[in-house]
């Protein structure tokens, strides 16, 4: 097919095409992403919020399968399975000893579905000396303006381990 190029430049050739053709394929599925992303908040299926930690959460591993894909295409990864395989199992590991991340994180995502509270309200965990006004919720902590005017991070999960008393704020922030 490309017997106009010399011998020793084919093989390049064809890695390079393969690998633009790749890149154009990512690029598709991320505008795909994007488009039903914003498809799903217009229709409000699922709160703002999630929708755009899922849609950032997809789009990086699209990133990163793309480049190491193009990566041992173009023959700098060559055995990118066992690298891929070794990433995995590492992850898996690190799940595994890190726990509470993993309940922070679904901890967190029931939260922004469930809404118990949200910034802007005041709150107070029974039975411990923790609470304040809500200020900011994020993917591991919750952080509370205490009285003193301190912040306080609180892990996520702990809103599920014990009794939460709310005070609804008087100003509503929305988290989109």
């Amino acid at each position: 097919m490309f017997d106009w190029l010399p011998e020793s430049v084919r093989p390049h050739f064809v890695n390079g095409i393969s690998a633009l053709a790749i890149i154009i394929l990512a690029l598709i599925v991320y505008v795909g992403i994007t488009r039903a992303s914003r498809y799903l908040e217009e229709r409000k299926r699922l709160p703002a919020i999630v929708l755009r930690m899922v849609g950032k959460l997809l789009r990086i591993l699209l990133l990163v399968a793309t480049v190491m894909i193009v990566l041992e295409q173009i023959g700098i990864l060559g055995n990118l399975w066992v690298l891929l395989s070794t990433l995995v199992g590492m992850f898996a590991l690190g799940l595994v000893a890190v726990w509470s991340v993993l309940s922070n994180g679904l901890c967190t995502l029931m939260l922004l579905i469930f809404q118990p509270f949200r910034v802007g309200d005041t709150i107070r965990i029974a039975g411990e000396d923790i609470g304040g006004k809500v200020i900011d919720i994020n993917i591991v902590f919750t952080s509370l303006r205490c009285e003193d005017d301190d912040v306080m991070r609180v892990p996520n999960n702990m809103f599920f381990q014990r009794a939460v008393r709310r005070k609804a704020g008087d100003k509503r922030l929305d988290l989109d």
